[in-house]
């Protein structure tokens, strides 16, 4: 149980951090 919901918490992390690096490059460029 408690090991769902910290993967479900990395996956989100992950999707922050992929939607910031998107959003910088677009920015950059």
């Amino acid at each position: 149980m408690l090991k769902n919901k910290v993967v479900r918490y990395e996956i989100s992390h992950l999707k922050v951090i992929m939607n910031m690096t998107l959003v910088m490059t677009f920015k950059i460029t």
